[in-house]
């Protein structure tokens, strides 16, 4: 294709290349990575009823005909699992069960501009093939959001205990407890703790009972902390007993389990440490034999 002098054109479409992908890159983190929405229920819930999310004029106009598309090729079967990681991610910029699949093939034909472009540069025979790369949208969606989830999940996990110090300071001062987990929402803003606060209020605030807030809490974030958490508040109400009793007993319980943890982490750090240790001992080792070894296999000869 590039008679006698494709080593002239080769350093500037790698430039050209590299380029594409980092464009392509800040364009995709800027697709997943909107602000999450308060939304009321259980994981994979539906959007919020008079919120619409603020998005670019261009993502609106792509993303209903990119829906339609995706639901029409053999790439529906991703959108129920797709949903379920979704909702435990936080909903990150509101999207519609739907409107996932047509996002991730959006990505998908992202993808495919840098490596048609590579294959029509090193292999024109094969570009064509290069549109089979939006098939990988979906997946590189799911496991973008998965990250998301672990993340979110260990931010919640080691933020529990301190809302439980405040939600139980909070009640003794006099609070109920939606007051209370409304200062858990201004004061955790911007984490996921805060996020979780601020639903568990939009729950309650539209008639549901505290016991199915605090379940569609756990069908969110099905993490133990949270589940223990759930348990006692509902065990709790249904005994009469006095939420701040439960909140503190549940304070104790998780400084002891967060103390366990810290042991058992600094036991297996204690393990991995043996590692570049040993391979310290080995060098230092090697360093102190080699003269020696050197020296006798030179008399040897």
């Amino acid at each position: 294709m590039f008679e006698g002098g494709w080593e002239l054109y080769q350093p500037a479409a790698s430039a050209l290349a590299g380029i594409a992908v980092a464009a392509l890159a800040f364009v995709l983190c800027g697709l997943v990575g909107e602000r999450a929405t308060p939304v009321a229920g259980g994981a994979g819930g539906p959007r919020s009823k008079g919120v619409q999310p603020e998005r670019d004029a261009l993502l609106k106009v792509l993303l209903p005909l990119a829906t339609g598309l995706a639901w029409k090729l053999p790439l529906s079967g991703m959108g129920p699992s797709l949903a379920v990681i979704y909702g435990r991610a936080g909903r990150p910029g509101d999207y519609q069960d739907r409107e996932l699949l047509g996002l991730g093939l959006l990505i998908g034909f992202g993808l495919c501009i840098p490596v048609v472009f590579t294959l029509f540069l090193f292999a024109p025979a094969l570009a064509p093939f290069g549109v089979l790369a939006a098939s990988l949208g979906p997946t590189l969606l799911h496991s973008n959001y998965s990250s998301k989830v672990k993340k979110r999940d260990l931010s919640i996990s080691r933020n529990m205990p301190f809302m439980l110090d405040l939600l139980v300071l909070a009640m003794r001062a006099g609070a109920s407890f939606q007051q209370s987990l409304e200062r858990v929402a201004v004061d955790y803003a911007g984490l996921a703790l805060g996020d979780e606060a601020s639903k568990i209020i939009v729950d309650l605030s539209t008639g549901a009972t505290m016991a199915e807030a605090l379940t569609n809490f756990h069908e969110r974030v099905p993490i133990v902390p949270v589940r223990t958490f759930v348990d006692d508040l509902i065990q709790g109400d249904e005994l009469g007993r006095p939420l701040a009793d439960v909140l503190l007993r549940l304070s104790g319980k998780s400084r002891i389990t967060r103390v366990q943890d810290a042991e058992e982490m600094a036991g297996s750090a204690k393990v991995l440490v043996l590692i570049p240790g040993m391979l310290v001992f080995i060098a230092s080792l090697i360093l102190l034999l080699a003269p020696f070894l050197l020296e006798m296999g030179g008399k040897s000869h």
